[in-house]
């Protein structure tokens, strides 16, 4: 055997484990494509008062590497599923409270990805989105390390 057919005899195998591994981290990914957890559904004039929905922050799937922005763990479904319907075109806020470094990943309406790590202070996120349009939110709410815990969803229209 040449030493060309060893190497090749060689990296076949690990090729094939790199290959394996790759789609396995992709398939953990958080995608709009997957059913929420929850749904809210509600009028900009509904979200004047803010609503605030109770989850579980975190998950298994590590955004550094998924084709997604940010940092942090969050699940591969997502969240909360908001169906949002602009009156006067309002920004919507969104935003965490939790006792433990949450993190925020939104696909909006128009399939456009938003990240917020700690923008709300104190370790929690906040995404404000200028004069959101009518559709459909996908939100996750995730953790900056493995660990889960208890975190509130606070959705507002201003």
């Amino acid at each position: 055997m040449t030493l060309r057919a060893l190497a090749l005899t060689l990296a076949a195998p690990l090729a094939l484990a790199v290959s394996l591994t790759a789609g396995a981290a992709r398939a953990d990914c958080p995608t709009w494509q997957y059913d929420a957890r929850a749904n809210i559904s509600g009028s900009e004039q509904q979200f004047r008062a803010p609503q605030r929905y109770d989850v579980v922050a975190g998950g298994r799937a590590n955004l550094n590497g998924c084709p997604v922005p940010g940092t942090g763990f969050v699940a591969a479904i997502p969240d909360f599923e908001l169906n949002y319907q602009s009156v006067q075109g309002a920004d919507l806020n969104l935003r965490v409270e939790s006792a433990c470094d949450t993190t925020l990943l939104v696909n909006t309406a128009n399939a456009t990805w938003f990240f917020d790590d700690d923008t709300g202070g104190a370790l929690q996120p906040s995404l404000r989105l200028p004069q959101a349009g009518s559709g459909t939110y996908d939100i996750w709410v995730g953790t900056y390390s493995p660990a889960l815990c208890q975190a509130q969803l606070i959705v507002e229209a201003r």
